[in-house]
């Protein structure tokens, strides 16, 4: 049986941490990778220290740290976190997995693009003519590809093919958005999102005649200060944020000896891998929530017990005290009775003290916790009858 830890990052005190611990160095604390640990801010909405701020304070200097936000209705104030200590840090594929792995076939790319897959017909439609420039947002589905035009058709090609070979394994490619510009594998009901694009090789600008025309006249000259030049060299990137799948790919591209043609078999096999790890992660975080909510449904339970058991004992107190006065009011009442028919007092005084004397036993009994429970039980045996 494997032994799991629930570690309950709490909001308030995960704002107060990052702000005096490193991320990498609390991350370790956590029992969480640093990325995870990113996302859990992202989540809770905690603020995190910007690029430079260890140094800032290290050398003394002050550093500016944004309050924490207020939390709007439905928004989570703590996260659960399940370690399992007896899982291995290594990859490990589950058998149903691994079965599905087994049936992904090698993946050949046409030389010409025929009968395009609607995502890749319309992305050649509405593919940005501007290198690292998406298209505009449509109504049709299509793929982004970050490409420029000289290898569009390369690029064409790969997806169609890599989009096919994910349909016939019953698995859908999608944008989530009409922009299309965040698009996603939908395998095993995880969302994987992907990246395709060419690298670029960044040069320092050179000023073009025009532009040294404009500057000899005197003339402002705006200019991006580096140009992006084609490389030809495609890759497809996997969700970066996807933790806790140690072992897994999530990157090919084209090199000396394999070029992204002949990878593609590679990507689905590392797509449907994190998949399972994903639904795997999505069980283990239901399991967590469920642990989680059955716990803090006891401690309701937990309390709501302790809250009647003090409501009863506040009730019984009451009770002692009403009956210790109510002892108290008929001695009182008894003597009086007494001391008014044995003084020398005209019977008309008397008579007329009865009334209030009647009264107040009658208040006396009132107040006796005893004879009301006991005329209570009474009422119900007779109706039992």
């Amino acid at each position: 049986m494997s032994d799991h830890l629930k570690i309950v990052i709490k909001r308030e005190e995960l704002y107060e941490q990052i702000w005096q611990t490193p991320a990498k160095q609390l991350a370790k604390e956590y029992r969480v990778s640093d990325t995870r640990l990113a996302i859990i801010c992202k989540k809770l909405r905690v603020p995190k220290p910007s690029a430079g701020y260890w140094m800032k304070i290290k050398h003394g200097k002050k550093a500016r740290r944004p309050p924490l936000p207020p939390l709007s209705p439905g928004e989570r104030a703590e996260f659960v976190h399940i370690v399992d200590e007896d899982r291995k840090r290594t990859k490990v594929i589950d058998p149903a997995i691994q079965e599905l792995l087994n049936r992904v076939p090698t993946i050949k790319v046409p030389q010409r693009l025929i009968d395009p897959d609607p995502l890749v017909r319309n992305a050649k439609a509405w593919l940005g003519r501007r290198p690292y420039v998406y298209s505009e947002p449509n109504r049709l589905p299509h793929l982004s590809l970050n490409v420029y035009p000289t290898s569009m058709g390369r690029a064409m090609r790969l997806m169609d093919a890599l989009v096919k070979g994910l349909r016939r394994l019953g698995y859908d490619v999608r944008g989530e958005d009409a922009s299309n510009k965040v698009q996603y594998f939908e395998i095993l009901g995880q969302r994987i999102r992907f990246q395709f694009k060419e690298k670029a090789k960044q040069i320092d600008h050179v000023l073009t005649k025009e532009e040294m025309a404009r500057k000899k006249q005197g003339k402002p000259v705006f200019t991006n200060k580096y140009d992006f030049l084609p490389t030809g060299h495609l890759e497809l990137n996997l969700d970066p944020e996807i933790w806790g799948a140690v072992g897994y790919k999530k990157k090919w591209s084209d090199s000396a000896r394999k070029p992204l043609e002949d990878q593609l078999r590679d990507v689905i096999v590392g797509a449907v891998s994190l998949a399972g790890e994903l639904r795997k992660e999505a069980e283990r975080q239901k399991k967590a929530e469920q642990l989680a909510a059955e716990q803090r449904m006891k401690r309701i339970e937990e309390e709501k017990r302790l809250a009647e058991e003090e409501a009863r004992r506040r009730a019984l107190d009451v009770h002692v005290q009403n009956w210790v006065k109510s002892k108290q009011l008929r001695s009182f009442i008894q003597e009086f009775e007494e001391r008014l028919m044995d003084g020398p007092y005209t019977e008309q005084t008397k008579q007329e003290y009865r009334s209030w004397i009647q009264w107040a036993g009658e208040y006396a009994s009132q107040l006796d916790p005893i004879t009301a429970t006991l005329a209570k039980l009474v009422d119900s045996s007779q109706k039992d009858k």
